[in-house]
């Protein structure tokens, strides 16, 4: 008989559930897919009812129930800095005390109560062991050093693990209030971005910037041989403001702060004013310190627990450039980040730790899918069209649909694409996707101002064709486990820059999505008769989603997105939608 393991992430960010089926994860999905809130933190209900009926089972199939970090451990914590900092932290104290006496310190009566669940088969997992668990359990690796790096689990900000015959064990740990990832949202708030989306903002203008802040930003935060980095706290007020991240100290050092949507670029995608230059030093400043620090990092970890593999999790390896930056000439030979680092992999990451840990000792290896979530058959999706009164046009084979989604792109229509089933995590890998050929700059321009309605100096991510990949951009063999999520950049190797002036950033890298068959099918056959057909094996791709809005998960999502974008096309299942707004 088989045993099922859920795991839940919920109540501070972007929560989630994972099913584990006989030490297999069979099953993941966000909650803002469901409720269309980007970052939903709430109890995750309608992941939890999918997880259970799509794979036709009840709660009282459930073995065992895991949420990813220790709640009372979290709350003593923020109990304790409150106390610390009083009275600066009184408004703090009071914010902080109604949302946990209300709901989360009764995490496990809450569990108990919504889902009818025995209460002794409810468990915890620590916050940065769930998120080591995340990356290495689907790894499938016998011996690996861990990395976590993030803003706050209970009282970890970052910490180094050890992994060996299925057990992951503590080696080393940073505690908050030093946070690298803390430090990031920090200036992220500061130049005008919003934090937990924000993050990849500040890497994208930090390319705009030089190094002329350098020595101030080191009065900030610096790198230090034996505790690998300092934070200087004066600048800093999260660990008791409710409404600021950052200190006067701060605004005195770097001047005012950036105002949300401030001129930027111009139109012709360089610097607008001497201010936004500012902008970018600081950015540049603040990306720069943190690939410094992630590389003292991971260099202190292989002097603690060398190993040919490293395991990186944790919000802050979201960090693509810094990613490659801080790793690429480093002791490991194998850099292993996959698709969910952030918060939403704790729930991944906590039901495979209870399986291995709790349930049974011999762990289950299996291929590492990042399509966990919805997926819908033709006949669903030829009735919501019609229910709709949807004007389509149908294919009755793959071979014809791609044909003709080649010919649009070949034709410079930016393209609607969902197939298959859900990716999990923050980044669309190609089955729930906006699609464009990559080779023109205009193209890209208006799927961020007319589509996305993004800040122009946010660049695009690509995705090309395995058997291709070497004949257009310089690789890393390092990162050969991490390029499939987009995990990583790679700079353009110049033997065909005019095929990818759509997704190359100002300093000619580009977050890249190396796509195999054997990973999916679909599309990889896609950009292979996009290929035949323009000689151009990749396109560029951003997730299928309006701004401020989750990515779609279901067909009705995606005909409402698709129909209110300014998108040309949607392939829908083997369906075409034209749109004519």
């Amino acid at each position: 008989m088989s045993k099922y393991v859920l795991g839940i992430s919920c109540y501070f960010h972007d929560s989630s559930v994972a099913l584990v089926k006989d030490g297999v994860l069979i099953s993941a999905v966000q909650e803002e897919r469901f409720t269309g809130i980007k970052g939903d933190p709430s109890f995750p209900s309608r992941s939890i009812e999918w997880s259970l009926s799509a794979n036709n089972i009840s709660i009282k199939d459930i073995d065992y129930i895991i949420f990813y970090e220790k709640p009372l451990k979290k709350f003593l914590r923020i109990l304790n800095s409150s106390i610390e900092h009083f009275p600066k932290s009184r408004q703090f104290f009071i914010s902080q005390m109604k949302r946990w006496l209300s709901e989360k310190i009764w995490t496990k009566t809450n569990i108990s109560k919504k889902l009818k669940f025995n209460n002794k088969n409810i468990l915890f997992c620590q916050h940065h062991l769930s998120h080591a668990s995340s990356i290495y359990y689907p790894s499938n690796l016998d011996h690996s050093c861990i990395v976590v790096n993030d803003g706050i689990g209970e009282d970890q900000s970052f910490s180094i693990w050890s992994a060996e015959d299925n057990k992951i064990n503590l080696k080393y740990e940073i505690i908050f209030p030093k946070s690298l990832g803390l430090f990031y949202s920090t200036m992220t708030s500061f130049l005008g971005h919003a934090v937990n989306e924000g993050e990849n903002k500040v890497m994208s203008m930090s390319t705009y910037g030089n190094d002329t802040l350098k020595d101030k930003m080191n009065k900030v935060i610096y790198l230090d041989d034996k505790e690998i980095f300092n934070q200087n706290m004066e600048y800093f007020e999260y660990h008791f403001s409710l409404y600021n991240n950052f200190s006067k100290k701060l605004k005195n050092l770097f001047g005012d702060p950036r105002m949300p949507n401030s001129p930027f670029l111009n139109q012709d995608l360089k610097i607008d004013n001497s201010k936004a230059q500012h902008y970018a030093n600081i950015a540049q400043a603040t990306q720069n310190i943190t690939e410094a620090v992630i590389k003292q990092q991971v260099e202190f970890a292989y002097d603690l627990f060398p190993s040919k593999n490293v395991c990186l999790s944790g919000g802050v390896h979201l960090n693509c450039k810094a990613n490659h930056e801080s790793l690429k000439n480093s002791q490991f030979q194998n850099v292993h980040i996959n698709y969910c680092p952030s918060d939403a992999g704790g729930s991944i990451g906590a039901s495979l730790w209870a399986w291995n840990n709790v349930v049974e000792e011999d762990r289950n290896k299996f291929k590492q899918d990042v399509y966990l979530g919805p997926g819908f058959d033709d006949e669903f999706i030829e009735n919501t069209l019609k229910n709709l009164k949807i004007d389509y046009s149908k294919y009755h084979n793959n071979t014809d649909l791609l044909i003709d989604v080649s010919k649009d792109l070949q034709d410079d229509k930016i393209i609607c694409w969902f197939q298959g089933k859900l990716e999990f995590g923050k980044r669309a890998l190609g089955n729930r996707s906006i699609l464009a050929r990559p080779d023109k700059k205009e193209i890209s321009m208006k799927i961020n101002e007319f589509i996305k309605n993004r800040e122009s100096f946010q660049p695009f991510a690509s995705s090309i064709m395995e058997d291709k990949v070497n004949e257009y951009f310089k690789l890393n063999e390092k990162f050969k486990n991490s390029y499939k999520f987009m995990s990583v950049i790679a700079y353009d190797n110049k033997k065909h820059s005019n095929h990818l002036s759509g997704v190359l950033h100002e300093d000619e890298s580009c977050r890249i999505q190396i796509v195999s068959e054997n990973d999916n099918r679909l599309f990889y056959t896609l950009l292979k008769t996009f290929y035949d057909l323009t000689k151009i094996p990749l396109l560029l791709n951003t997730s299928f989603n309006l701004r401020g809005e989750p990515i779609v998960d279901n067909p009705i999502k995606a005909i409402s997105t698709f129909l209110r974008s300014k998108c040309d096309v949607m392939y829908i299942g083997k369906f075409k939608i034209v749109n004519n707004v």
